[in-house]
């Protein structure tokens, strides 16, 4: 026959709220990716000590990477529809005031370039970054 993890942790002759602690323990170690063997839980309460501490540790950094990716994903869809209604109301004014298609299409490019390959960089902006004499070569 072969032990059971109640065997090898001496587990069977303890309460199953014992058991429980254990194994609820056991899950949130491994859920945690801290790692085995580094410093042995004796007394019940360094358990429950160390439990709360990892559940407080994977729920902030759940918490902070959840804040950062949603940050990153609102201000994505918000320049998405900047540039959106940009194009769209440049779209009716150019066909309101029969704007020749030639030149339409040339102001869509160039809305498309500085969506696509610049990033959505001011240039303005940029230029006010610099320094008196730069600016004036």
């Amino acid at each position: 026959a072969y032990d059971t993890w109640l065997i090898a942790d001496e587990m069977q002759d303890e309460s199953m709220g014992r058991r429980y602690l254990r194994s609820f323990y056991w899950s949130l170690y491994t859920i945690t990716t801290i790692g085995y063997g580094s410093v042995p839980i004796i007394t019940i309460h360094e358990r429950v000590l160390a439990m709360v501490a990892m559940a407080v540790g994977a729920v902030i950094c759940d918490a902070g990477l959840t804040a950062v990716l949603a940050s990153i994903i609102a201000n994505k869809d918000r320049q998405a529809g900047t540039n959106n209604r940009r194009i769209q109301c440049s779209k009716l004014f150019m066909t309101t005031h029969s704007v020749e298609e030639n030149l339409q299409m040339r102001i869509l490019e160039y809305y498309a370039y500085v969506d696509n390959e610049m990033k959505n960089i001011d240039e303005n902006e940029i230029i006010g970054d610099f320094s008196l004499p730069l600016k004036s070569e």
